[in-house]
């Protein structure tokens, strides 16, 4: 969890300093590239995939050959040759059984990465739609500092004409720096 949050600080690091050169798109697969818990799952993903085709093998014929050779002292020898063929008919259910359960944790692997990949891509869009509102509130700050810049000119413009006191004008450079 812990590099998780360090992937996603540096890539909102990254995203602010690129914010126009990167689109969500490339943040999103910048992120599931680097994302270590997206990579374990994946991995359980392939053991799992491995584990239905091993348990999938069990229905399939067992051919077996053997071939034995034996001399003893003197002049006797023994040859041997053997061919099985071997097929698995009823254990109790225990191999489709098995198959099952290995094909629902597959299911359950690949659900498992559709989640993270999801959970990656709405962090992301979280964090792009808390720069779009930074820089509107960035904007909205720069159009009433002008504004506020405006009225302070008017005010001091007041003032030189004495139709306005030291103390509104004080005031309203006071406003200025709480906005």
């Amino acid at each position: 969890m812990k590099k998780l949050a360090a992937v996603i600080i540096f890539l909102f690091s990254v995203i602010i300093a690129n914010a126009e050169k990167i689109g969500f798109k490339e943040a999103v697969e910048m992120a599931q590239n680097s994302s270590s818990s997206l990579a374990v799952k994946q991995k359980e993903m392939e053991k799992s995939s491995l584990t239905v085709e091993k348990s999938m093998a069990e229905f399939y014929p067992l051919l077996k050959a053997t071939a034995s050779v034996a001399k003893a002292e003197g002049i006797s020898s023994a040859e041997g040759a053997s061919i099985s063929l071997g097929y698995n008919i009823f254990n109790g259910w225990n191999t489709k059984n098995s198959a099952a359960k290995a094909e629902i944790e597959n299911k359950k692997a690949e659900i498992e990465i559709e989640r993270e990949k999801n959970s990656i891509k709405l962090k992301i869009a979280k964090l792009y739609s808390e720069i779009l509102k930074n820089k509107k509130s960035i904007e909205s700050y720069k159009n009433s500092l002008e504004i506020l810049k405006k009225e302070y000119e008017k005010e001091q413009l007041l003032f030189k004409n004495s139709l306005s006191s030291r103390y509104e004008l004080i005031q309203f450079k006071y406003e200025m720096t709480t906005v």
